[in-house]
């Protein structure tokens, strides 16, 4: 049992300077050929690597797993399957049959399995199958454009304008273009929020890396046929000393290659971002690199002890008992951080009274974070795409109660020396 009464935060806890937990301030710069990149944790959200982070740009193809987070949404409430058959809209299948874009070839006369769509998306980057997508998902041909608007708000993510489920320009969506919008007009986002979009995909349905793994598939082309694709992302074959399992390449005009990856380093899964360069791979690798060498990770244990703490009527009296991390918290910690290491500050003022059982949290969801160095370093290593990491708080050992006439003892001795100071 507790009460919102003690006081005392962890001993060398800095609350003046703070933790960075919305300026793009990460440890790592990095030097690419992009004019925009990210690198960033996918489990606490820590941005290891931002270059331009915030500004907006066109992010063409990689609109695509906006369309399939959807799906898999739906397939999760059960309004679809991996094996429903769609038939797709002509509109749709003319659209696969401009030669200008990247395409499967679709039909009218025939039908496609969800699982046969979301191939053609993710790995050829067919458009019109992220469009029928949109349609199995919406039920009209462009209705998917407000639910990703409403789900990108629903991740923070603000006043945006989305014209295609697939990264199409308002100009190449055919009999589907918005009159109200020019031509020219198409998705754009920031390097950091594709870093959120990929981190909830992966988060929420890590399966989809069953299909963005994949280096080639055998698809339904036409109205009989069938044909081999293959995956735009390169470093699927050769990462260059990383493994990756996605996610999404795309191309516009106007900024050319965009790239978001999924990846590992030091053990941890890491979202990568590239946007507006012409060797996205490569910058890719270089970031990696560049984070690899400035940074490690560290673990604040499964029951590592934050303090000590009175509990009132407690047998023990005036003994302080031990409240430790109910779970382990990992992140990125720079190299050259002086004294680099994970710490934690507790939000609010407690006060426990027995009794308490061994196991009990005390104290929920108190923050982790990275301290150390200057306040400057400081914030650079807390850069978190949405909210620092936190851990419960639980009391390590069985705490009885006092007896009742303890407790009256107890009061009784207080009243006394009150009265005499």
């Amino acid at each position: 049992m507790t009460k919102r009464v003690w006081a005392g935060l962890l001993a060398g806890i800095l609350l003046v300077t703070g933790i960075a937990t919305s300026a793009s301030a990460a440890t790592v710069t990095p030097k690419v050929d992009a004019r925009s990149a990210v690198v960033a944790d996918v489990q606490t959200g820590q941005v290891l690597a931002d270059k331009n982070g915030n500004e907006r740009m066109p992010i063409a193809s990689i609109s695509k797993l906006l369309t399939v987070y959807l799906v898999e949404q739906a397939i999760k409430e059960g309004r679809l399957s991996m094996q429903s058959q769609i038939k797709v809209p002509a509109s749709i299948v003319a659209i696969s049959n401009e030669p200008a874009l990247a395409n499967v070839p679709l039909s009218t006369e025939r039908a496609y399995t969800i699982q046969e769509l979301m191939e053609m998306a993710l790995i050829k980057s067919a458009n019109a199958a992220a469009l029928a997508l949109g349609y199995a998902v919406s039920g009209t041909d462009t209705g998917v454009n407000q639910q990703i608007q409403d789900l990108l708000t629903s991740w923070g993510i603000k006043d945006t304008t989305i014209v295609s489920g697939a990264g199409l320009t308002n100009g190449d969506m055919g009999a589907l273009t918005n009159p109200k919008l020019g031509a020219d007009v198409e998705n754009e986002l920031s390097a950091r929020e594709l870093a959120i979009v990929g981190r909830h995909l992966v988060t929420d349905y890590p399966e989809i890396q069953q299909i963005t793994s994949m280096q080639t598939a055998e698809v339904p082309s036409g109205a009989t046929g069938t044909e081999t694709i293959e995956n735009s992302d390169k470093l699927l074959a050769d990462g260059q000393g990383y493994k990756f399992t996605g996610l999404k390449t795309g191309y516009a005009l106007s900024v050319h290659s965009t790239f978001i990856g999924l990846t590992t380093l030091e053990g941890r899964q890491v979202v990568t971002v590239v946007l507006g360069s012409d060797h996205t791979f490569s910058q890719t690798v270089a970031m990696l690199n560049a984070v690899k060498s400035a940074m490690t990770v560290k673990t604040l244990a499964k029951g590592t002890v934050i303090q000590r703490v009175q509990v009132e009527e407690a047998r023990a009296g005036e003994e302080r008992f031990p409240i430790a991390t109910k779970t382990a918290v990992s992140m990125f910690v720079p190299t050259a951080l002086r004294d680099g290491k994970l710490n934690m500050t507790i939000r609010s003022n407690n006060d426990m009274i027995a009794p308490i059982a061994k196991g009990h949290v005390v104290d929920h969801q108190e923050t982790v974070f990275v301290d150390g160095g200057t306040t400057a370093e400081r914030n650079a290593a807390n850069d978190y795409l949405a909210s620092p990491p936190k851990v419960d708080l639980i009391m390590t050992r069985d705490v009885a109660q006092a007896s009742q006439v303890v407790q009256w003892y107890r009061d009784a001795k207080r009243v006394i020396m009150n009265l005499f100071e």
